[in-house]
């Protein structure tokens, strides 16, 4: 169902499937509000196209027993082809889903097909990779990457990430919204603006985290204790 209503809703506007596709940089220049007005908007911040993904989270958590064991995949049988096999096809998905709108724009468009196919399925093929990751890193089949994401730097940076990921569009738009003359667009410059939005949304994430989330996750724990 979800793959559908983003299908349909793609195809009846005629979205592309990156935001900043086939649109003229002169759009930069309009006010936020008339931006929040353009169909163009649901591509991104529509709660329902992400609903295949949360689907997916779903139910890629009831296959993942607390014993250690899978009820999909048996990973004694896992040898070294099928973990080779396994990371390959993880990675070409990954990688199409990052860098598959690569050269999409108004001379080279991706077509309207193309449009519903990425939008219907992108967020699912990212479930996918993340999936195998955690899988392969749960069993210790991960090698290096284990390593690198048990890190205790990332220890912090967890906390706060879900609650960056729902500011960051509105750090992002509310930067992009103040813009009072169109500005050159460079790769140097797209490098800062990305490290301010990631610094900006992680910073606000901290503040709301300790104002509002701490505290009520530490009065679950003394009123609704664990069993």
């Amino acid at each position: 169902m979800s793959f559908s209503v983003t299908g349909f809703i793609t195809a009846k506007y005629n979205l592309p499937a990156s935001p900043t596709a086939n649109i003229d940089l002169m759009n930069l220049t309009l006010n936020l509000a008339l931006e929040f007005k353009q169909p163009s908007v649901l591509s991104y911040n529509s709660p329902s196209l992400s609903l295949n993904f949360c689907l997916f989270h779903s139910l890629f958590n009831g296959t993942i027993k607390p014993s250690g064991q899978s009820s999909i995949l048996n990973v004694s049988f896992l040898d070294l082809a099928l973990l080779a096999l396994g990371w390959f096809v993880a990675t070409a998905i990954a990688l199409l889903t990052l860098f598959g709108l690569y050269g999409n724009s108004d001379s080279h468009p991706l077509g309207k097909a193309g449009n519903v196919v990425y939008e219907m399925f992108s967020r699912f093929a990212w479930g996918v990779f993340l999936a195998w990751v955690v899988v392969a890193c749960k069993f210790g089949k991960a090698g290096w990457v284990n390593n690198f994401l048990s890190w205790n730097l990332w220890t912090p940076l967890s906390r706060l990430t879900y609650t960056a990921y729902l500011l960051h569009p509105i750090v992002i738009t509310t930067f992009i919204g103040n813009f009072g003359l169109p500005y050159y667009c460079s790769q140097v410059l797209q490098v800062f603006y990305f490290f301010g939005a990631v610094l900006l949304s992680f910073g606000c994430a901290a503040i709301l985290s300790l104002a509002m989330e701490f505290p009520l996750v530490n009065m679950e724990k003394h009123f609704m204790p664990r069993m």
